[in-house]
């Protein structure tokens, strides 16, 4: 995945997200996905922590569209991330592929 805050990689197990950071500064994440209906759009919630000069601990609600063409497929994701420690959002946005096994 490649976006904002890092770019890495993501393990999605049934609703499950968990995402690392590759680039030089630590990140990791966990999300909860929730579908909506027989559409490609769904919701999701969850936290990250990244280590950065100004952010580190947030909450992180948003939405998504994912297009599934197995063994691959495509999604992006759209949202505000609250950040804990300094009492403050930013939108935040990533996109990225991923392979189904």
């Amino acid at each position: 995945m490649v976006g904002n805050p890092y770019l890495g990689l993501e393990l999605k197990h049934n609703s499950l997200r968990m995402n690392v950071s590759l680039d030089d500064n630590f990140g990791v994440g966990v999300n909860k996905v929730f579908g909506i209906s027989d559409t490609p759009f769904y919701v999701y919630a969850g936290g990250h922590y990244v280590d950065r000069d100004k952010y580190s601990i947030a909450l992180t609600p948003g939405v998504g569209v994912e297009i599934n063409a197995n063994p691959v497929g495509f999604y992006i994701d759209f949202g505000p991330s609250f950040y804990l420690d300094e009492m403050d959002f930013d939108w935040e946005a990533r996109a990225g592929l991923r392979v189904y096994f």
